[in-house]
């Protein structure tokens, strides 16, 4: 009782507390205090104020050239008592973005941050993006060798596929 009431021992003896509508969810309860036959109300607002912490799935991506990347993707093992959400930040503007594409061939450092529904945010973590122009030579499908005569008409694309 003493760690909610500053009272002398004589008092404590006689007071009543009662919580019994408060939870540790985020909240306003109302609990209330008695002392001999005189109750007072009082509302407890329980709120989150614990910071996500969340760990990378690796430090450096490649991807290609106009690719687009979630920064969700890029990240594990979120620990928040409420639901987050998962962004690229920018540091000096302070804007963040669910995802971003890269037009521009080379390395960027991007941070991620975690944000929780009740604007807790994590501290950033660095990333190393690799942007590469597409080095996947395509698959072509349907190609077959065929044997025509002279004069014969031959759609050379017919069931031919590239991806």
């Amino acid at each position: 009782m003493s760690e909610y009431v500053n009272a002398n021992h004589s008092v404590l003896e006689n007071v009543k507390l009662d919580l019994s509508h408060v939870s540790k969810e985020v909240g306003s309860y109302q609990a209330s205090i008695t002392y001999f036959d005189e109750t007072q109300y009082f509302q407890i607002v329980v709120e989150d104020t614990i910071k996500p912490k969340f760990q990378l799935k690796k430090v450096e991506w490649h991807v290609q050239l106009g690719e687009t990347l979630y920064a969700k993707d890029l990240i594990q093992n979120v620990e928040d008592h409420s639901e987050t959400k998962v962004y690229f930040y920018d540091e000096k503007t302070h804007e963040k973005s669910e995802s971003k594409s890269f037009e521009i061939e080379g390395t960027q450092i991007e941070r991620i941050i975690v944000e929780d529904q009740h604007g807790n945010q994590s501290s950033s973590l660095r990333v190393k993006i690799v942007i590469e122009r597409n080095q996947v030579p395509p698959e072509i499908k349907g190609v077959d060798n065929t044997e025509i005569e002279v004069g014969q008409n031959i759609d050379l694309k017919d069931g031919v596929s590239a991806t």
